[in-house]
């Protein structure tokens, strides 16, 4: 295992990290997806699920 996944999982260790880390994810997958569908939007194309 590399340093930089050991030092990771560390840090997953500490419930106030993992919270913030996720809700982090959580924010950018939204931004990702907003993006997705404006993209889809201006070209016109039907967005496709993902859930």
């Amino acid at each position: 295992m590399n340093t930089a996944k050991k030092y990771f999982e560390k840090q997953l260790a500490d419930e106030e990290f993992k919270r913030s880390f996720l809700k982090e994810k959580v924010k950018l997958d939204i931004e990702y997806q907003l993006e997705e569908l404006k993209k889809d939007i201006r070209s016109r194309k039907p967005a496709e699920r993902t859930y």
